[in-house]
C-alpha cells in the first residue's frame, strides 16, 4: 500500500492480500493512481513459461495427460517465531508459496478446482510444514502438487513436470532457468520442438524404422521416427533469465489487467484465489533488465518534456535490502564481509559512495611524497566489493519513515531513490576547520588522494621558486612548511615532508638544506599522546635531532599569504600550511533526523545499531560506537574495519531472526612512521622504536592492504624506492590553486 500511495508501479511474486477486502482496497488504488499492480510476476512472464504454452497450443507432443509440481523448500535459516508458519500473517503454505504454482497451472491448462487436498504438522509443533494437493484442470486434467518445508537449504529444489501423450516436459528450479523434454517425435514435431525452444541441445538417443516407428497409445496409433532429449537453458544463471522476463507495452497507462478471483471455501478444500489471471498488451515495446528478486518495484520517470515516448523504467530490487552509505574503511569492509555474513539468505548489498574507490589512508602521505605510487594507495572498489552492487553517486537525503535513500548519480542528472530494509550509515568525517582567518584561503588538507598529490605539487612549486629566488630570507620562507596538529596524520607529514624537500633541495643549485624548514605545532604539552609518553618523547626527540621545530602549547590563530600568526604572539614567514588538527562529522549529517551528541556524531548502541532504530546502523568516523566502558572507540582505520566486520555478522544474524551482539574492540595497538626509516610503535603492549618499528609499520599496512595485486604493487613500489631516487616533479592533476 505505501508503494502505492507514493505512486509506485507495483510488482510482486508473493500475493498482494490476504482477503478480498485487502485485494479490492489495493486495486482500486492502484486505478485511482494509474499505476501498475500485478503478481507471479516471475512464472506468469517467463519466456519458458511461454514456450510450453505454444507447445501445448501446436502439440507437436499430443494432449496434456497430467502434471505435477514439487518442492522440496529449506526452513534452515527461518526462526520458530517467523510469519510464514501464522496462516493469519501469511495465508500458509498454499497462499504464501502454493499460489504461483495453481496459477501457473492454470495458465497452461484454463481454470481448475481442487479435488483432494492434505496436510501434515511437524511433530511437537503446529507448524503445517507440508502440504499435498490434486486439482483437476478443464475436467479432465489431473496435477499433482507437493510443498514441504523440511530440507537442509543445500537441498532445495523445485521441479514442474508436464506428461504428454507422446513425452513429458520437466522445468526446474523456483523461476524456472532451465528445461528439459524427453519424447518420441516424428521429423515434424521434431522441428516443431526446435522451432519452440531455439539455441536448445537436442540429442537423438533412438533412432527408429519399420515396424519400430509404429506403436499405440490410448488406443491411437502413433508413427513415429526417434526417441529424444532436449534442453534448454543449459548455464543460464537465474539472473540472466530474469533479464528476459517482462517486456512492458505502453507503461503509463498500464499493461497488465490485475484481477483477484475469490474463493467462497477455505482454501484447504477450495482453489486459493490469486492475482495476475490474466493481461492486456498494447503499443510500444519497451525492454526491462530485471536482478534477481523476490519482490520488485517498477519506477517510471519522465525524462525532460514528458515525453511518453521518452519514459525510462527502473526496477528497483525489493529482497531484503542493505543499503550502505560511504565506502570508506567501515563502509567497505562491512559489505566485503556481508558476502558470508548472508550465505543463504535471500538479500541483496549496495554501497553508495561519490568515488569509486577508498583511500587506504594510512599509506596516503607516503603516495604525496612519493615513496608510493599514488593510485597505489587507492582500492578500486569494484574489484573489492565482488558480491556486492556499488553506485558512484552523491546521497542527498533519507526518508527514514517510507526507508528511502535518495542520490544523484556523478555525473547524472536525475535524482534517484532506493528503498532498503536495512540502513549502514558510514559516511567518515572531514578535517575540522575552525574559525582561522585565513585557513579556507591559504590552508592545505591531509584527507584524500587530492589533497596528497596537491601538496607534492605545492612542495615542489615551492622548491622551483626558491631555486629562482636569490634573496635568502624570502627563499627560506618559500620553503618553510607549517603542519598545524601533532597527531598521528601530523607527525607522520612533518617527519615526510622534511625528507623529501631535505632530499629534493640537493637537486636544485640555488638550494641548500639549511634553507628548508618544518615547524610542528600542537595545542597540548606533547605529540603523540596516543601512545605513551616514552614513545611520544622518542619521536619528539628524533624530529628535533633533523632539525623539525616543534612548537608545543601553541596554535595558529590566523594565516596569510606569507606569514602564520600563533597564539603566543610570535609570527613565522611561510608560505604553506598543513592544517591536521583533528576531523569533525561530515556536514551531510547534519540534515538527517538522527540523534547526536553535542559534536553531531551519530549516537549508537553497544551493537552498532543507531539509537531510536532498528533498521539503521552507523560505524566509523561519523558515529559514536560505545566500548564496554561507555567510550567511544577511536576514530582509526583500525577500529572503523573492525567494527564494519562486526556490523556483517549482526546483520546477517538480524536477517536469520537471531539478536546482534555488542562490538567489544580491543585495541592491537598503534603505529606512527616519523620519516628517515625510523618509527614508533605499541603492537599487543610490546614498545618499539627506530628502524624496527618502522619496518614493522610497513610490514603490518603491507599486510593489511586489500588484494594481492595491490600488495605486490606497494611492495614494487617500497622496493624501487630504497634503491632510486624520487622523482621531483609535479604531476599536474589538480586545478591550479589561488593558494600563491
Amino acid at each position: 500500500m505505501l508503494a502505492l500511495e507514493a505512486s509506485t508501479h507495483v510488482m510482486c511474486e508473493r500475493p498482494l492480500a490476504l482477503t478480498v477486502e485487502q485485494a479490492d482496497a489495493m486495486i482500486a488504488l492502484a486505478k485511482a493512481r494509474n499505476v501498475l499492480i500485478v503478481a507471479n510476476l516471475m512464472q506468469r512472464y517467463n519466456p519458458l513459461i511461454d514456450a510450453i504454452n505454444r507447445l501445448i497450443e501446436s502439440k507437436p507432443l499430443g494432449e496434456v495427460l497430467h502434471g505435477s509440481f514439487e518442492n522440496y523448500a529449506a526452513d534452515e535459516h527461518l526462526p520458530a517465531e517467523h510469519w510464514f508458519w501464522d496462516r493469519a500473517k501469511s495465508g500458509g503454505i498454499f497462499i504464501e508459496h502454493g499460489v504461483h504454482f495453481f496459477d501457473l497451472f492454470e495458465c497452461w491448462l484454463g481454470p481448475g478446482r481442487i479435488v483432494a487436498a492434505q496436510q501434515a504438522v511437524r511433530p511437537g509443533t503446529d507448524f503445517r510444514e507440508q502440504v499435498q494437493c490434486a486439482v483437476r484442470y478443464n475436467g479432465d486434467v489431473l496435477v499433482n502438487m507437493y510443498h514441504g518445508f523440511h530440507q537442509p537449504s543445500r537441498m532445495d529444489r523445485q521441479k514442474f513436470r508436464l506428461l504428454f501423450e507422446r513425452g513429458e516436459v520437466t522445468l526446474y528450479e523456483w523461476v524456472p532457468t532451465r528445461l528439459g523434454i524427453h519424447a518420441i517425435a516424428d521429423e515434424a514435431a521434431t522441428r516443431t520442438l526446435c522451432d519452440l525452444f531455439p539455441g536448445a541441445r537436442l540429442d537423438v538417443t533412438n533412432v527408429y524404422d519399420g515396424r519400430q516407428r509404429r506403436c499405440r497409445g490410448r488406443h491411437q496409433a502413433i508413427d513415429f521416427w526417434q526417441m529424444l532429449d532436449l534442453t534448454v537453458g543449459e548455464g543460464i544463471a537465474k539472473y540472466h533469465r530474469y533479464g528476459e522476463l517482462l517486456r512492458v507495452h505502453d507503461a503509463r497507462s498500464g499493461c497488465l489487467d490485475t484481477r483477484f478471483r475469490p474463493s467462497s471455501e477455505s482454501h484447504e478444500t477450495q482453489r486459493p484465489g490469486f492475482f495476475g489471471d490474466g493481461y492486456r498488451r498494447r503499443s510500444g515495446n519497451i525492454r526491462l533488465s530485471v536482478k534477481a528478486s523476490r519482490r520488485l518495484c517498477l519506477r517510471i520517470a519522465p525524462t525532460a518534456g514528458g515525453s511518453e515516448k521518452g519514459q525510462r523504467i527502473a526496477i528497483m530490487a525489493k529482497r531484503r535490502q542493505i543499503v550502505i552509505l560511504g565506502g570508506g574503511f567501515a563502509g567497505a569492509y562491512c559489505a566485503q564481509a556481508l558476502k558470508k555474513s548472508l550465505r543463504g539468505i535471500d538479500a541483496e548489498v549496495l554501497l553508495i559512495d561519490r568515488n569509486n574507490y577508498f583511500v587506504f589512508y594510512p599509506l596516503l602521505i607516503e603516495a604525496g611524497t612519493g615513496s608510493l605510487e599514488p593510485r597505489h594507495a587507492v582500492v578500486p572498489m569494484r574489484a573489492f566489493l565482488r558480491s556486492a552492487d556499488f553506485r558512484m553517486a552523491e546521497v542527498s537525503d533519507i526518508d527514514f519513515e517510507r526507508q528511502a535513500v535518495s542520490y544523484q548519480l556523478v555525473g547524472g542528472e536525475s535524482k534517484e531513490q532506493i528503498r532498503y530494509d536495512h540502513l549502514v550509515i558510514s559516511v567518515g568525517s572531514v578535517t575540522r576547520l575552525p574559525e582561522v582567518p585565513g585557513l579556507r584561503e591559504y590552508g592545505y588538507e591531509m584527507k584524500s588522494l587530492a589533497d596528497a598529490v596537491a601538496l607534492r605539487d605545492r612542495a615542489i612549486s615551492m622548491l622551483e621558486l626558491a631555486d629562482a629566488t636569490a634573496d635568502t630570507a624570502k627563499r627560506r620562507a618559500l620553503l618553510h612548511f607549517v603542519v598545524v596538529g601533532g597527531n598521528f596524520t601530523g607527525v607522520e607529514v612533518a617527519g615526510e615532508f622534511d625528507v623529501f624537500l631535505r632530499h629534493g633541495s640537493r637537486r636544485y643549485l640555488h638550494v641548500n638544506e639549511t634553507d628548508v624548514t618544518i615547524t610542528l605545532i600542537e595545542l597540548g604539552d606533547r605529540i603523540l599522546t596516543a601512545l605513551d609518553p616514552d614513545l611520544s618523547q622518542y619521536a619528539a626527540a628524533h624530529l628535533r635531532n633533523r632539525g623539525v621545530n616543534l612548537l608545543l602549547n601553541n596554535t595558529v590563530t590566523a594565516i596569510e599569504r606569507d606569514r602564520v600568526s600563533l597564539s603566543t604572539g610570535d609570527a613565522l614567514s611561510a608560505r604553506t600550511v598543513i592544517w591536521c588538527a583533528g576531523i569533525e562529522q561530515n556536514p551531510i549529517v547534519r540534515g538527517w533526523s538522527l540523534p547526536v551528541d553535542e559534536r553531531g556524531y551519530i549516537l549508537c548502541e553497544h551493537n552498532l545499531r543507531v539509537k531510536g532504530f532498528d533498521n539503521v546502523w552507523a560505524v566509523g568516523d561519523c558515529a559514536v560506537n560505545p566500548d564496554p566502558d561507555g567510550y567511544a572507540y577511536p576514530a582509526t582505520a583500525q577500529h572503523a574495519v573492525r567494527q564494519g566486520a562486526h556490523l556483517a555478522r549482526n546483520l546477517g544474524a538480524v536477517l536469520k531472526g537471531a539478536q546482534p551482539r555488542p562490538c567489544h574492540i580491543k585495541t592491537r595497538g598503534a603505529l606512527a612512521a616519523l620519516g628517515c626509516r625510523t618509527g614508533v610503535a605499541k603492537v599487543y603492549g610490546i614498545k618499539l622504536s627506530g628502524f624496527t618499528a618502522w619496518w614493522l609499520w610497513r610490514t603490518v599496512y603491507l599486510l593489511k592492504m586489500p588484494t594481492l595485486a595491490r600488495k605486490v604493487r606497494v611492495a614494487l613500489d617500497w622496493t624501487i624506492d630504497l634503491v632510486f631516487s624520487r622523482d621531483y616533479v609535479q604531476l599536474g592533476v589538480h586545478r591550479v590553486s589561488d593558494r600563491r
